[in-house]
């Protein structure tokens, strides 16, 4: 998989897309919140209201799935190239428009996670593992 794009309820008892009404996403996460797709930006979404959140997934070099929209890490990251040439332990380090951590996607993230504020390095320790 070289890239995907998610999208997801975050109340998971309800089927998606059966509410009524329009349907309000936030879209890379809530970029218009926090940097686009960071744990920040999700929380802030989820703390509006919002019942859907977008993400694009990329795959690392060494196959580690991570919430990231761009097939480059310039235009977000102090960083060149392509997401698929880093690895994980590269990535891990890096930050989003250089305040937020890249996160890796798994199957319960960000699910699992309960919107709180939470200090820079707390999500850093959640999402750069």
């Amino acid at each position: 998989m070289i890239g995907a794009v998610v999208t997801w309820t975050v109340h998971p008892s309800r089927r998606y897309g059966s509410h009524p009404g329009p349907w309000a996403f936030a879209h890379r996460g809530g970029s218009a919140l926090a940097p686009e797709n960071t744990m920040l930006a999700f929380e802030r979404a989820v703390g509006l209201g919002l019942n859907y959140l977008e993400t694009d997934v990329r795959v690392t070099a060494d196959g580690v799935p991570i919430a990231f929209h761009d097939r480059t890490l310039d235009r977000v990251t102090g960083l060149r190239g392509r997401v698929a040439t880093q690895s994980w332990d590269a990535l891990s380090r890096t930050l989003i428009l250089g305040s937020e951590p890249v996160c890796v996607w798994t199957t319960s993230w960000p699910r699992s996670r309960t919107p709180a504020s939470r200090s820079t390095s707390r999500r850093r320790a959640r999402c750069a593992r």
